[in-house]
């Protein structure tokens, strides 16, 4: 019998060495993708760098200092070269990256777009679209020809893609140039930014703080003042977490509205919580005008039948009817730190002046509407998620997201029962992983009860739109979010719903905010290290989320232009 022990004994070892092997040749190959790829965007920072130089600095300065309305006007009226507001845009986009590392790519093609464009416009005759020659930025999963959308993997290097998603096409279509493509986080599934192609983003307040993911490259362009518009993805908070966080405006439409084609999504396969594409920009009321550029016509939904033919609706936008609107300052899982509370409670109060009713209201059931949201995000319990990240290149901070994904759900269900008693939200986290296809299907079915009873109690009080914070906290640590995902409840529970949600930046974290930070609760471990996260924020933005239903963007973005001028009265004022 020795000799079977023996045998398997050394099976097993050489199994180990050759699986060891195996994934030292992986990590080989990857990194030497990475080192190519770190060499491409110092070349692109250096040619598009110097091209930028050759702009007067007086005509660069110029440019840069207008707004997106007053540019588009420009543009229009040809008062200044496609190519010149082209090179003005690209210099302004290095000083963000240098800043918050921002920039993955740049679009090379952007170039000739510029210069075409400016060709057309010497023609009389010729009528020039409504976004003529305007540089846009993009999130890096979009698909745009010839570029890669990796998704922060190293695996998914050097597979450019062969054509543009209806998105960027659309674009092109409106006479919008692409111009370069910006970070996001590994898997894109935390509110963080950091990979290990392109490394860590900062934020562009602060450099030890986070931009937010997964848009956060499109949050710290943005903020950064590298950009005045681009477009984002949400599937959990994706797009209004880096504006929070940044101190710039977004939405996340309902995801019909838009195309889903050619848009990586950090989960294949997932029905019901999908990814809405949706505009990022320093005013709300040029993601606005976007928006209303894509609604003009079914362009859309010729492109994509998938998506529902339904036009903007300038009445709903315009309209100056008072309306009746529902708010909370905690959702009943997580509460947010004061800064996040008082920045819902003064926009009740700008609303209110604008005559709108305000009314409290409490999301149902919060607890499991969080459980169902990290179900139905994760689908096969996490194990797609941790299969993809085990083969690629370590990434620091991942091992403590994961860290939860690596204990068998069976497991979890059991280390439930005794964290009922210690750490209850803890324990709910724990339950919410799908164990069998019967278990997603379930997960399914609430969803749709969840929806029904959600939308049944805003109509059954009257609500037309609801507002309430973004998220638990102001930006924090680059590692803070990989230990604090439950705080996305604010955020994810619109993606579960569908709803339309975006946000605008209302007020910044004052020193009373920090000194109120000591009557927050420290009650388990999550709640410590929201409390000891949020110290240090004096001066950091802070924004709040307007939520609306499904097909009903024009709405909230009204809503969001009255607020947003509404604290620029009151700055003006001061």
């Amino acid at each position: 019998m020795w000799w079977i022990v023996l045998l398997a004994v050394g099976s097993a070892t050489v199994y180990f060495f050759l699986k060891r092997a195996a994934r030292a040749k992986v990590v080989e190959d990857l990194e030497r993708k990475v080192e190519k790829r770190l060499k491409l965007r110092e070349q692109h920072l250096e040619v598009v760098g110097k091209k930028a130089d050759e702009l007067d600095a007086t005509l660069r300065e110029e440019i840069n200092k207008l707004n997106y309305e007053d540019l588009l006007e420009a543009l229009r009226t040809h008062k200044y070269k496609c190519i010149d507001v082209l090179r003005a845009f690209q210099y302004r986009a290095i000083k963000a990256h240098e800043r918050t590392n921002c920039i993955c790519l740049f679009v090379m093609e952007a170039e000739d777009e510029a210069r075409r464009y400016d060709e057309l416009a010497k023609d009389p005759s010729y009528k020039k679209p409504p976004m003529f020659g305007f540089p846009i930025s993009i999130k890096e999963n979009i698909f745009v020809k010839n570029y890669d959308a990796t998704k922060g993997y190293a695996q998914e290097l050097e597979k450019p893609k062969d054509y543009d998603s209806p998105l960027i096409t659309q674009l092109k279509e409106f006479g919008a140039i692409p111009f370069v493509l910006t970070s996001l986080p590994l898997s894109m599934l935390t509110y963080t930014c950091s990979n290990p192609v392109y490394g860590t983003t900062s934020n562009p307040f602060n450099s030890k703080r986070t931009s937010g993911g997964s848009s956060g490259g499109e949050g710290a362009i943005i903020g950064a003042d590298g950009s005045l518009l681009g477009l984002g993805g949400d599937v959990g908070g994706s797009i209004r977490i880096p504006c929070h966080f940044c101190g710039i405006a977004g939405i996340k439409p309902s995801h019909l509205r838009l195309s889903e084609q050619g848009m990586e999504g950090s989960v294949p396969g997932r029905p019901l919580i999908c990814a809405s594409a949706g505009p990022m920009s320093q005013s709300i009321k040029s993601s606005a005008h976007y928006l209303k550029c894509v609604w003009s016509d079914n362009w859309m939904s010729r492109f994509d039948p998938y998506v529902p033919p339904v036009l903007w609706n300038e009445k709903e936008y315009t309209s100056t009817r008072k309306l009746k609107i529902g708010y909370y300052i905690d959702d009943g899982w997580f509460k947010p730190t004061p800064a996040l509370q008082r920045a819902v409670l003064e926009t009740k109060e700008h609303l209110e002046r604008l005559g709108h009713t305000l009314v409290p209201f409490q999301p149902p059931d919060a607890s499991r509407a969080y459980q169902l949201f990290i179900g139905a995000v994760c689908v096969d319990g996490g194990r797609w998620l941790m299969d993809k990240i085990f083969n690629d290149l370590p990434c620091d901070g991942y091992p403590q997201m994961l860290a939860m994904y690596r204990i068998p759900i069976v497991l979890q269900r059991v280390l439930a029962f005794g964290f009922d008693f210690i750490y209850p939200r803890f324990a709910q986290a724990l339950r919410a992983m799908p164990i069998t296809t019967s278990d997603l299907r379930k997960i399914y079915t609430e969803i749709k009860y969840y929806r029904h009873d959600f939308t049944n109690q805003m109509r059954g009080e009257g609500i037309e739109a609801l507002i309430c914070p973004v998220q638990v906290l102001p930006t924090v640590e680059h590692k803070v979010p990989m230990k604090l995902l439950s705080g996305v409840s604010y955020t994810g529970l619109y993606n579960l719903i569908d709803y339309a949600a975006g946000t605008v930046p209302v007020t910044k974290v004052t020193e009373v905010d920090e000194a109120n930070l000591a009557e927050y609760p420290a009650t388990d471990p999550w709640y410590v290290i929201a409390k000891d996260a949020a110290k240090g924020s004096i001066g950091l933005p802070v924004g709040v989320q307007v939520v609306t239903p499904p097909f009903h963007e024009e709405l909230c973005l009204r809503i969001l232009g009255e607020i947003e001028d509404a604290v620029k009265f009151q700055i003006n004022r001061k």
